[in-house]
């Protein structure tokens, strides 16, 4: 090969490589099992021991959108990051996880499932614009629960959604719509 077809081939690698885009895969956290679900991936289930999880924004270069129903019922977790591709959480998804104080909501996070993070140990809660619904039972018996800040764009709150937690202090839009003995009697709801 002569020196001017080296200098070429070289070139159009290095231009090749210049313009190619390359993906590495995130991290699967051990114990983490999912599922392709239409275009995105679904997390079915955690079987770890850790007590803090990150969860990916992408699987295989498909965005992670569901968390399915019961995926972290009754596990350990005490802190979990979800990725800014969720977009519903479906029923029990982190039900009965006593242990559960902390989780970030993000701005793509539509749906909150019936049961969803009911008897968790979760203590404030300030839901990003964008959240529609908040399904029945939906965050029931967390005790430990002070404070819920719920944004205009939620239309509907599930029957029984925050009940059976005495001292909650709730800011939310009159036009949101109320399912039945959505807060407890005790509860101090601020209109906005």
């Amino acid at each position: 090969m002569n020196k001017f077809m080296l200098k070429t081939t070289v070139l159009a690698v290095a231009l090749i490589l210049a313009t190619t885009t390359i993906t590495f895969a995130q991290t699967v956290p051990d114990g983490l099992l999912y599922a392709n679900e239409g275009n995105g991936v679904k997390i079915t289930g955690y079987n770890g021991t850790a007590t803090t999880l990150v969860i990916p924004g992408s699987i295989g270069g498909r965005a992670v959108t569901i968390i399915g129903e019961y995926a972290f019922a009754g596990t350990s977790l005490q802190n979990v990051t979800l990725p800014n591709s969720i977009i519903t959480i479906e029923t029990g998804a982190f039900d009965f996880c006593k242990s559960l104080r902390s989780i970030n909501w993000p701005t793509s996070l539509r749906t909150i499932g019936d049961e969803a993070f009911a008897q968790t140990a979760l203590t404030s809660i300030t839901f990003n614009n964008g959240l529609l619904t908040i399904g029945e039972h939906a965050f029931y018996q967390v005790t430990s629960l002070t404070s819920v800040t719920i944004p205009a764009s939620v239309t509907s709150i599930g029957r029984s959604a925050f009940s059976q937690i005495s001292r909650l202090a709730v800011t939310m839009s009159r036009s949101t719509e109320v399912g039945t003995n959505a807060f407890s009697t005790q509860a101090t709801i601020t209109y906005r």
